[in-house]
């Protein structure tokens, strides 16, 4: 092989290989305000941190990252939308380890992903740590914040998965919404913490105001002008990947999440961290 040829391959894969450790370790931080007459009062400039789809990362340089902005974010509370520990390369206790540091920032809340929901086995073990670090566990249940006199309905729900379920079923869709609608409290603001957005429909049919999710990893792979590429729950092309999407009364937030699992790069889809800010609508 010519000489020249050679060196310019080897410069080619080094700037690819450097391209793609920036692509998944540099932190994207998205800010958004969710404005709703039902808020109440005392939550008013509520500040939520929504993380997701950790798996388990070793990159320590984005985890590192991660606390240093929580830590001059000074939030109120942070949620977990499943996907804490990958079920291929499942360390319960590195899970544990991160989530240790987000608890000493502020209260954290917690539901299950499908890979959660893989492992029965690890997530007992996961959830006996998280809850001797304080952790609360949503299982399909509402869990009042409290302020004051005011509150707010925190429903988190369990990932299909946990019970066997495939979203791509009515079946799923129904089994959801039997539970979910149950939760709901029409007389107050309903935020949903829950792993899938591919369910959105559902989640706007039982009458929740904010939904916080996951999952889709933004597509894996962006495209301008197209999005991401490919999402579990939506296939090729998929329409819920990352953002603020509204229907009716209803706002979801899609994370793009933090780590990967099936393909092991992002590209043009940097690591997310987002960052919520809930304001009472007086018009």
């Amino acid at each position: 092989m010519n000489m020249e040829y050679f060196w310019w391959i080897v410069i080619v894969i080094v700037l690819i290989a450097v391209f793609l450790y920036l692509e998944n370790t540099l932190l994207s931080t998205s800010n958004y305000q969710i404005h709703s007459n039902k808020i109440p009062q005392e939550f008013d400039g509520l500040n939520i941190v929504l993380l997701s789809d950790i798996h388990n990362t070793k990159n320590n340089v984005l985890k590192n990252n991660i606390i240093k902005y929580l830590k001059k974010q000074n939030p109120d509370c942070i949620m977990i939308a499943g996907d804490l520990f990958d079920s291929r390369r499942t360390n319960v206790q590195v899970a544990l380890d991160f989530s240790k540091q987000l608890t000493a920032i502020a209260p954290v809340y917690f539901v299950t992903g499908n890979h959660e929901g893989r492992k029965p086995q690890h997530l007992k073990q996961l959830e006996d740590g998280l809850k001797e670090l304080s952790v609360t566990i949503l299982h399909d249940e509402c869990f009042k914040l409290l302020k004051n006199d005011d509150h707010i309905n925190l429903i988190g729900m369990d990932d299909p998965r946990v019970f066997g379920y495939d979203t791509s079923y009515e079946e799923c869709r129904n089994f959801i919404f039997d539970k979910l609608v149950n939760l709901v409290d029409r007389d107050s603001f309903n935020l949903l913490l829950i792993h899938r957005p591919e369910l959105f429909d559902v989640y706007v049919k039982a009458g929740c105001e904010l939904i916080l999710t996951g999952h889709a990893h933004g597509g894996q792979i962006r495209l301008p002008f197209i999005g991401g590429l490919f999402a579990p729950g939506q296939g090729v092309f998929p329409k819920l990947t990352s953002g603020l999407y509204q229907k009716e009364a209803s706002q979801m937030i899609v994370s793009r999440g933090i780590g990967n699992s099936n393909f092991p790069f992002r590209v043009f889809n940097h690591p997310e961290i987002i960052s919520i800010e809930l304001k009472k609508d007086r018009t």
